[in-house]
């Protein structure tokens, strides 16, 4: 017999058909990667518990009603006179005498003298009582616009006139006590 001739198609692909595939095929992979890729990212976005801030609350403030400040002088000064009678003094009272400057003055004994004036350039006398603060600062100014600039409008400053120099008291804590010993003041000269 005659070689046969087989007329079976030959499996084997052409050459130009077999790049056309894999291209197909890979453009397929990389869209499924690339839609696989964004769903993940979406679920991983939303599926986390989102943090809301709590709020802090703030604390409200009602309005203080207001005194409306002039811009006259605040304050009026007197000279202060030598005092010729000796103010009475009160059990406990100790007094503190300025010699350079010529005045006393005096206060319970359960106040001290600090001797440290860091921060205070101007003072003369600053009295502790305890607490945060001093209870008392005394500071020396040659012109009354020194301490009207420093204490603007301020309530519980006195101003006392020795010479030409100028006194202020400064009662840090409001204490009616401490006004009592501003009361105390006199020069001695």
């Amino acid at each position: 017999m005659a070689e046969e001739q087989s007329s079976a198609p030959n499996p084997v692909i052409s050459s130009t058909k077999k790049p056309k595939f894999l291209l197909g095929l890979l453009v397929k992979i990389i869209i499924l990667g690339f839609l696989a890729l964004v769903t993940i990212i979406l679920y991983l976005a939303w599926s986390k518990p989102k943090f809301i801030p709590t709020p802090t609350p703030v604390p409200t403030v009602s309005p203080q009603p207001t005194e409306e400040v002039s811009p006259s002088p605040i304050l009026t000064l007197i000279p202060t006179p030598k005092t010729t009678s000796e103010p009475t003094m009160k059990p406990g009272w100790e007094t503190y005498k300025e010699t350079q400057l010529g005045f006393e003055i005096s206060f319970p004994e359960e106040y001290k003298v600090q001797e440290d004036k860091y921060g205070w350039p101007k003072a003369v006398l600053l009295l502790y009582g305890g607490g945060q603060s001093y209870d008392l600062a005394v500071e020396l100014w040659d012109e009354p616009s020194e301490y009207e600039n420093k204490y603007p409008a301020q309530k519980n400053l006195v101003v006392k006139q020795i010479g030409n120099k100028y006194l202020t008291f400064l009662n840090m804590n409001y204490k009616e006590e401490v006004d009592e010993i501003i009361a105390t003041f006199k020069v001695t000269d």
